[in-house]
């Protein structure tokens, strides 16, 4: 597995930024087609770069389901422990008590 370049990475910051954009102007509309397109860019990266921990925590931000978002982020912790990524254990491990605290 190749690491994602930060030339690849940074269309998911782009996307990132207009959604924030959209939230903040509260357009749901421009909201909805920036997730949409985030998820058509994670896609693409994890063609290109294989399945790699960023990419599965950041889908978990933009798809829809506690259970969903659980599910990649679980995946994800998987793959940050086998690599030994000790970071991106840590930012895994507190989405995932946040997604609890919003389940109670």
């Amino acid at each position: 597995m190749k690491p994602i370049s930060q030339e690849a990475w940074s269309a998911v910051h782009q996307k990132a930024c207009d959604i924030v954009n959209a939230s903040l102007m509260e357009d749901e509309v421009l909201m909805a087609s920036g997730q949409a397109a985030m998820l058509d860019i994670l896609d693409a990266l994890e063609a290109q770069f294989g399945r790699q921990t960023a990419v599965l925590a950041t889908r978990a931000d933009y798809v829809e389901g506690a259970d969903a978002r659980r599910q990649l982020l679980e995946e994800a912790l998987v793959l940050a422990r086998e690599q030994g990524d000790g970071f991106e254990v840590e930012e895994i491990l507190d989405s995932l008590q946040r997604l609890k605290g919003r389940e109670v």
